[in-house]
C-alpha cells in the first residue's frame, strides 16, 4: 500500500512540475515563431516581413523576439514579439530596433 502511495505522489509531482520543462525544443520554437511572425505581418499589417533571427530574452518568460525587416525597406529594422506558451500568439511589434549581437 505504501508503494502505491509513493508512486502516486511521484506521478503527481512529475505531472504538476512538467518533468523539467515545457517539452519544447528551442529550434522548434524558433522556426514556428518565424513562420507565425511572417504570416501575421502579411495578414494583419499587409507587409512582407523577412525574419533574420530569433532572440530568447533572459529568463523563461514564454516569449521570443523575431527580428527582421520589411522587404520594401531593408533599413527599417523591427521585431515581432511571439508568445510560444500561448499558442504562438503575436503580442506586439516594434520598429526601429537593432537585433542583439550574437555571442
Amino acid at each position: 500500500m505504501k508503494k502505491i502511495i509513493h508512486i502516486l505522489i511521484i506521478g503527481i509531482v512529475l505531472f504538476i512540475g512538467g518533468c523539467g520543462g515545457n517539452g519544447m525544443d528551442k529550434d522548434e520554437i524558433r522556426e514556428q515563431s518565424k513562420s507565425v511572425a511572417v504570416e501575421y505581418m502579411k495578414i494583419e499589417e499587409e507587409k512582407d516581413f523577412v525574419a533574420t533571427g530569433v532572440e530568447f530574452p533572459s529568463g523563461d518568460v514564454g516569449v521570443v523576439f523575431v527580428h527582421g525587416y520589411c522587404k520594401d525597406n531593408k533599413d527599417k529594422k523591427m521585431f515581432v514579439t511571439v508568445n510560444y506558451e500561448d499558442d504562438y500568439k503575436v503580442e506586439g511589434i516594434a520598429e526601429g530596433v537593432k537585433e542583439k549581437s550574437k555571442e
